[in-house]
């Protein structure tokens, strides 16, 4: 409790009642009133918007000025039909009660003051983090659930790269944990926090660089700058995108609209990041920068690092011609049901995609490459074992490997069970947190707005010199 929010809340009480009787003694005509109870409703509002409301006993105080401003609100407004409605507690009531809940409202200030603090300790730090993701609510029946998607500031800031990357790690197990509350083992339920990108901006709001979250992995930083030929691929893609995102707002298009922005904010962020790469290195000293090659090995190294046996199977996805992931499952049994939902994903979705599961040597290289390095290894390495997949290509080459819908549909059809004509299947424990949720109500339209204003580009070939002539602002 704020003893100064109790005295600012008992100052506006004693204003009202002020003002209440110079109007009864007919010192102010009804206008002048209704000037002077706006002047005090506003402070009440000001105080109430910056949690003031933190106590039982400011929570009294606080319906005794609603209490007073309906009073006199209804004694000015006789024959003004015209006059304004003052807010008070009882716009914070909930359909159906006369109060607004106690323990509801101190929660709320609490919130707000605690969050005004972490404020205060960020705007001294050089570098800061926001994570953007889809979280699950509760529609307006009551029963069925939708996805917002939302954006928000993670931890307290950061001076250095090394401890904003510790931020993501911290906010990963933190959601990973809150999450086991909000998912039944099929669906996410209401509260479920699915993280798609995180990015880290310096103290005037620079994007600096930013990481993407794999399916039910940690987040991953591109490894290193994009080759020109990938920079003006990205490009070329982005244009394309935003001459599709008009014709599909025109017809209504809500959930391709939705996939066509997070693809361009994904490539913004991407190119974004290929530029740090390239100007990084020019100023070695500085502290905030670090080792940021090693910084972000080490980070990319964990999202793999779990442990996995022997001839463990690694599931190779390729969106369209974008982007390439790679993750490592702990058995067939995992890969299968990695395979399922992302086969249910991309059907949905209309987008192009293969998919691939290998058998890898337990080997710490393998298991330490970042996404990038493991598909290259995957394509290139005699020592990586196709088992299905549903590329055509491949298919065609070997009739040994298995069609992974056929593999799904005989894994459907036996619950799961080890008895399908794909490889031996093992039970596994890792849990299925992370899952994406790409499937949107198709009523309701996108919210919230893309992390990145559009930005035009030139496609040159000297793409990669233009970046190392930034000037450094933080």
């Amino acid at each position: 409790m704020s003893i100064d929010n109790s005295i600012e809340l008992a100052k506006i009480e004693g204003q009202i009642d002020v003002i209440r009787a110079l109007y009864e003694t007919k010192l102010i005509t009804a206008v002048e009133c209704e000037s002077r109870l706006g002047t005090a409703v506003g402070q009440f509002v000001a105080l109430y918007d910056a949690g003031a409301v933190d106590s039982k006993f400011n929570y009294d105080l606080a319906l005794s000025i609603s209490s007073a401003v309906d009073e006199l609100s209804l004694k000015s407004y006789e024959n003004r039909p015209d006059a304004e409605v003052f807010w008070t507690m009882r716009n914070v009531t909930k359909p159906g009660e006369l109060l607004p809940d106690v323990e509801e409202v101190l929660a709320r200030s609490r919130k707000i003051q605690d969050d005004a603090k972490l404020n205060e300790i960020r705007k001294d730090k050089e570098l800061r983090v926001l994570v953007e993701g889809w979280h699950t609510c509760v529609d307006d029946d009551g029963y069925s659930t939708y996805n917002a998607e939302i954006e928000f500031e993670i931890g307290e800031g950061a001076n250095t790269i090394q401890e904003a990357l510790a931020l993501v790690e911290k906010f990963q197990k933190e959601t990973v944990d809150t999450n086991q509350n909000h998912y039944d083992g099929h669906d996410p339920l209401p509260g479920y926090y699915s993280p798609r990108l995180f990015t880290v901006y310096n103290p005037i709001g620079d994007p600096l660089f930013a990481g993407f979250w794999q399916y039910d992995k940690q987040a991953y930083v591109v490894p290193e700058p994009l080759t020109d030929a990938a920079y003006h691929e990205l490009h070329d893609k982005k244009a394309r995108l935003n001459k599709e995102l008009p014709e599909n707002q025109r017809a209504d298009n809500y959930d391709t609209c939705r996939q066509i922005r997070d693809e361009i904010v994904q490539i913004e962020l991407k190119l974004v990041t290929s530029d740090f790469w390239t100007t990084v290195n020019d100023y070695p000293g500085d502290e905030v920068i670090g080792d940021f090659t090693e910084s972000v090995r080490k980070f990319n190294a964990q999202s793999v690092s779990v442990s996995v046996p022997s001839s463990s199977p690694v599931v190779h996805v390729v969106y369209e011609e974008l982007s390439d992931s790679c993750f490592i499952e702990d058995s067939l049994d995992e890969a299968i049901k990695q395979m399922n939902f992302l086969t249910k994903v991309h059907k949905s979705s209309g987008h192009k995609y293969e998919v691939s599961v290998y058998e890898v040597p337990d080997d710490d290289k393998v298991l330490s490459m970042d996404s990038r390095r493991l598909k290259e290894y995957l394509d290139q390495s005699g020592n990586a074992k196709i088992l299905f997949t549903n590329n055509e290509k491949h298919l065609s080459n070997a009739n040994v490997h298995h069609n992974i819908h056929d593999v799904i549909t005989e894994y459907n059809n036996s619950d799961g069970a080890s008895n399908t004509t794909a490889p031996t299947l093992q039970s596994a424990g890792i849990k299925e947190l992370f899952q994406p949720i790409t499937i949107l109500n198709e009523d309701t339209p996108v919210s919230g707005t893309a992390l990145l204003e559009e930005e035009v580009m030139e496609a040159d070939s000297g793409i990669h010199e233009r970046a190392h002539m930034r000037t450094r602002l933080n």
